[in-house]
Parts: structure tokens; sequence; C-alpha cells
């Protein structure tokens, strides 16, 4: 509750500069700031709270509710971990202050992939079920997430030249000259080569399709370029990377995956 208390003992300032003063306004305020003093919330406190926001109503201005719950967010990502408490004292006060589901959904679902990425980074995360996958003894997986393993297709093109010129040399005949076409290049496109699961393990990368299946070392990783929809990996064992991209932008929490896995080779 620290980071929540921090937030709303600043409230009743923000209230008073833009939200007009009222006599409402400043008892929503109050009331909030009084309710986490001691950063225990009972169901007396959440009932008067709630009264206190029902009188205050639409006369308080969204953008200020949006900025006073972003003051927290904030403040919970300020040192790069979130926790179970402050995962939940954001949704509180996304509830309390009225803020829509569309209004807080980005920002709530920001805060609880990290959470989950500092729940595995610290190897607190409960092992998932990877369904079919066969793991080896010993083996334990700690992340399954959607992936789209990406390849490489090569096709030519011609650059530069020239389309010709026609005349005519007899009706109905035409003759067509200097139909060049340039030099041909060689050009590389993405394309997708498989669609499925991509699982962490203190032991191995796996990915799981009904294209493609194949599993690489954590001991033959040798890079990793990280980014928030994708990922791609250097294996000592071959000699193009894999490059795999996150339809739901899972980077925070593969990093945090294999981080934590990395951990278990010592």
């Amino acid at each position: 509750m620290m980071k929540l208390k921090m937030v709303l003992a600043g409230l009743k300032g923000a209230v008073q500069g833009a939200m007009f003063s009222r006599p409402e306004h400043l008892r929503y305020a109050d009331v909030l700031s009084a309710a986490v003093e001691d950063g225990v919330l009972t169901e007396d406190e959440l009932d008067e709270i709630r009264a206190a926001r029902d009188a205050a109503g639409g006369e308080i201005p969204k953008a200020k509710k949006v900025a006073v719950f972003r003051q927290l967010r904030d403040a919970v990502l300020d040192d790069g971990v979130v926790t179970q408490d402050e995962l939940e004292s954001a949704q509180w006060l996304a509830s309390i202050l009225g803020i829509t589901h569309d209004e807080a959904a980005g920002d709530l679902a920001k805060l609880e992939t990290l959470m989950r990425a500092c729940a595995i980074s610290e190897g607190r995360a409960e092992p998932i079920d990877v369904g079919g996958v066969r793991l080896q003894k010993a083996e334990v997986a700690c992340l399954k997430i959607d992936a789209t393993l990406m390849g490489v297709k090569k096709r030519r093109v011609y650059v530069g030249g020239s389309q010709g010129v026609s005349f005519r040399i007899a009706k109905g005949v035409s003759y067509r000259v200097g139909a060049i076409r340039g030099h041909a290049e060689t050009v590389e496109e993405d394309v997708v080569e498989a669609e499925g699961d991509l699982i962490v393990t203190t032991k191995r990368l796996i990915f799981s399709s009904l294209e493609r299946s194949f599993t690489v070392a954590l001991g033959k990783i040798v890079n990793v370029n990280l980014y928030l929809d994708g990922v791609m990996v250097h294996s000592e064992s071959r000699q193009k990377p894999y490059f795999f991209l996150f339809p739901n932008n899972d980077g925070e929490l593969f990093g945090a995956a294999l981080s934590w896995a990395e951990t278990q080779q010592a």
C-alpha cells in the first residue's frame, strides 16, 4: 500500500487545482487519503470511499481521474518491480476512481505482465502445463506463449532499364526495340513458417506447432536480441538465427523466463 498512499497523499492538492474545489471533491480526496493512512482498507472504509465517490460523481473530469491513476502506475513502475500488492492497489484505485475498463486496461495489463515477469525471474512462478510436449527428467517449464516462427524467402527482381519503344512498320504490325529490364538483384522477404507455442524450460527452448517443432538447448544459445514483440535467438549449432514474433507482445515475459532459466544451468 505504500506507493498507493504516496500517490493519494497528493490527491487533495490535485483536486483543489483541477476539480473546481467543490466540497464533494475535497471530501472524496480526504476520504481516500484517510482510508489508506494505515495501509489497511476495511469494508467500512471501502463503503465510505464509494459513497464519497458517488457524491462527487461525474463532476470530476475524466482526464484528472486517469492522471491520478497513472501517477500510481508510474510509481509502481519506477523500480522495475511489480508485486501482487502493487497490482491489486492499481486495480483498486482504478475501481474507486471510476475509471472504465477501456481507460485502464492497457496500464493494468502492463503491470500484470511485469508482475508475472518478476515472479518468473525470481523463481516464484509455478510450473506450467505444457500440454502434450514431453519434458526431460528434472526439466521444469516456466513459460508458454504464442509465437510465430519467421523465415526468409529470396526472390529475383529486375532493377532499372527501359521498357523500349514501339513503332509501326506496316498496317497492323509493330516492332518493339530496347525492351531491356535492367539488371537482376536478389531480395529477401520475411515469411511465416509456422505458428505455435514457444516454451521456456530449465533446459531448453521448445517451439511446438503443427507445421514444425524443434528445441534449442539453453547451453547452445550464444546471443539473444529481444524486442517487445519478438526475439532473435542465435545458437552455436545453427548458422542462421531463429526469429520469433510474439503476437501478444510478450517480450518482457520471455526475457524474464530466459534469464531465470539460465540461472538454473549453474
